[in-house]
Formats: C-alpha cells, structure tokens, sequence
C-alpha cells in the first residue's frame, strides 16, 4: 500500500484512515483482507467522499443514528430562538451522559440517568426543569 492513501494493515484486516467534519481523524476497519487493497481503497474513498459532504460518519458507515449525531441534525434545522440554547445543555448534559447511544436504544431510565446528573451537580431548579422539559430531550 502506498503511504498515505488511507488505507494500512493490522494483522490479516485493512483498516481505513477517515477525516470527519468534526475534525478528528477516525480508524475504522474495513470489510477487506489483505490482497484486497484495491476494493478497501476504493470503499474508503467512496465513504470520504460521503463525509466530506456532510454525511455524519455513523450514518456514512450504516450504522443506526446516535443521540449526538441527531442532535446535531436537529441543532442544524432548528430555526429558533433557543436553538443556540438547546445546543448547550445538548453539549453540557446529553452527550456526555447518552451521546453515543443509538437513539432507538433510549429509554426512559437513560433519560432519568441524564436529569440525575444534573441534580448531582446541584444545579438550580429550573436548569433541571430546562434540561428535562427543554427542546434538548426531544427525541424521537
């Protein structure tokens, strides 16, 4: 394999190298073995082409939705007022407790996990009531 083309080796699987709009460098395997570089090639670019549209790298991979990349949609078509509100406590409270949970995966208890954080750093009443009742928790 040339160097830099994305693609390497670990043991008898080829790995990819991606580059997300979140700016972080991602190593996912592939589907391919070694002596099939020329398919694990054209699979990575094909998927760098996806993300370097804007494709959220889950989605791009066929994996099921997370919380974050949801919320991020949601962020993106929310066209509010409290749309740069909603992002915090996204930011703040939801994706460290839940965001990388597929979104068909939460329950109530997870919900309940979230609300519970937020009471265990003593904040006020009404930053609970927010997170909970907010626009943040709108899930489908």
């Amino acid at each position: 394999m040339a160097r830099g083309d994305g693609i390497y080796t670990r043991g008898t699987k080829i790995w990819m190298v991606l580059h997300p709009k979140t700016g972080k460098w991602s190593r996912q395997p592939t589907p391919f073995r070694v002596g099939q570089e020329a398919e694990a090639k054209q699979f990575r670019d094909k998927l760098q082409e996806q993300l370097d549209a804007g494709a959220d790298l889950g989605a791009a991979l066929g994996r099921p939705p997370t919380v974050e990349s949801f919320g991020a949609h949601f962020i993106e078509t929310r066209d509010t007022r409290t749309a740069g509100d909603d992002e915090s406590r996204l930011k703040t409270w939801i994706y460290p407790v839940i965001g990388t949970m597929a979104v068909a995966e939460v329950r109530a208890r997870h919900i309940k996990a979230v609300i519970d954080t937020v009471k265990a750093k003593k904040r006020a009443p009404r930053t609970v009531i927010n997170v909970y009742s907010g626009d943040a928790l709108a899930l489908p």
